[in-house]
């Protein structure tokens, strides 16, 4: 399995339109592949790859296309850097990725690990913060002298769960799932039926460049929900709306289906 985890800067305080936008770059990516799924920390997706690689040239060239992509779609005026991450399970690629996201290691910076024993490598060395479903037992753990993840795995795993209180079975199971020791199921995204995504402006606006920009990320993302499902544009709707009462509307046609 390879597994490419990618998270977004984080939002705060997050906007409706912040909140979904992991959302968005799921349905764009499904282009590359299938399994797409979103990170349970907010702002960031997961992709398994391992199927797909020839398909698109290797994973050099899937990355690049997979960054650039991603770069567009990000909201303007958002920083445009992400954290990416590598490895062979969904958890462990995840973790890495927040671990980038901590110390504030955006791409071309990846932390990699190609099989199970780098991975678990790599974990080891994740301090406590860098993990949140450790999060209901940071306490306790740097109580006894635990700052990371190699720490607890070298504690005597009988009677660890009950040590770890109420969230230990749980705690216990995700870090098994990261080593790659159980499955870590996910929940795959859905195409959509019909794209429909909107740009918000924080003041009005009647600057033809400024529409013509805002509306750059959303036709990017349109057109890979089309290649997803293998489909060509022949219309658009732009729809511009001032306040609840004002809305114009502009259509396009296309004399063919085009992915363009």
């Amino acid at each position: 399995m390879l597994w490419i985890a990618c998270l977004l800067p984080p939002h705060s305080p997050p906007s409706a339109q912040h909140s979904s936008l992991n959302e968005r770059i799921g349905q764009w990516a499904l282009q590359f592949t299938p399994e797409v799924c979103l990170t349970q920390a907010p702002h960031g997706i997961l992709l398994e790859l391992s199927r797909c690689l020839r398909l698109w040239g290797g994973l050099t060239r899937l990355k690049d296309q997979l960054i650039q992509g991603l770069h567009q779609i990000q909201a303007t005026g958002s920083p445009s850097y992400l954290f990416l991450a590598r490895a062979p399970t969904p958890r462990a690629a995840e973790w890495l990725a927040r671990h980038q996201q901590l110390r504030g290691r955006p791409y071309p910076d990846i932390a990699e690990a190609t099989n199970l024993q780098e991975s678990q490598d790599l974990l080891s060395r994740l301090p406590i913060q860098a993990i949140r479903e450790l999060e209901c037992c940071a306490s306790f753990l740097r109580s006894i002298g635990i700052q990371n993840l190699g720490g607890i795995l070298k504690l005597p795993r009988p009677g660890l769960a009950q040590r770890l209180g109420r969230q230990g079975p749980q705690v216990l199971k995700a870090i098994d799932q990261a080593l790659g020791y159980v499955a870590d199921p996910r929940a795959t995204l859905q195409p959509q039926e019909h794209f429909l995504q909107w740009q918000e402006f924080t003041v009005p606006t009647d600057s033809c460049s400024l529409l013509a920009q805002a509306s750059q990320p959303l036709l990017h993302e349109a057109l890979g929900c089309l290649k997803t499902k293998q489909h060509g544009l022949t219309q658009a709707r732009f729809i511009l709306r001032q306040g609840r009462q004002t809305r114009q509307t502009l259509e396009l046609h296309l004399a063919q289906p085009s992915q363009d």
